[in-house]
């Protein structure tokens, strides 16, 4: 049994001795530094930046979104008006209209309150959209004068609470979770 066992494991130290040799890179060789120079070392020690820095959008006050909110619930109640009328002025005037030339009864004081009140409601319609129109530009200029902008957020390392793990992760089924945290 000694006589098999020393054998084996003297071809076996022999077989891995190559592959040893071979895992561990040359140190003072002309052809490893130009390969070492040509490509990026994926395995080494990587530095990690310190700092993080993205955009962020800004909001508005609650001050400008609720002037916003006001210009434009004003413009759909003066719009809302204006076709109200509108559509009172046509039915108005279809009652009063020739059809086919010819008027569909006589011209007495009842055609003429349903003209004036086709009139009435016509130029109602007309203030209404008018004000709606009015209302809808001022929202969009006051969406453009109170547009917030951005700002570049920075999120250090150091800002980090010293109590908090660096780097968490957690296995989920079909994959995991890694998160970081920051202070800022």
């Amino acid at each position: 049994m000694k006589g098999v066992i020393l054998p084996i494991v003297i071809a076996a130290l022999v077989c891995a001795a190559p592959a040893a040799a071979w895992a561990q890179p040359p140190t003072h060789s002309a052809v490893s530094s130009a390969v070492a120079a040509d490509q990026p070392d994926y395995f080494g020690k990587k530095t990690v930046p310190q700092k993080v820095s993205f955009r962020q959008a800004r909001t508005r006050t609650r001050k400008q979104q609720i002037v916003l909110a006001s210009l434009f619930g004003a413009a759909v109640v003066f719009g809302g008006l204006g076709l109200y009328f509108h559509l009172d002025s046509r039915h108005a005037s279809n009652e009063i209209s020739f059809v086919g030339g010819t008027p569909r009864r006589t011209y007495d004081r009842s055609v003429a309150d349903t003209r004036d009140r086709a009139m009435r409601s016509r130029t109602l319609a007309i203030v209404g959209y008018s004000i709606s129109g009015a209302l809808l530009v001022a929202t969009i200029v006051a969406m453009a004068k109170t547009q917030p902008g951005e700002e570049i957020v920075t999120i250090d390392d150091e800002k980090a609470p010293a109590t908090t793990v660096p780097v968490s992760f957690m296995v989920v089924p079909g994959g995991a979770i890694v998160g970081k945290v920051w202070r800022f």
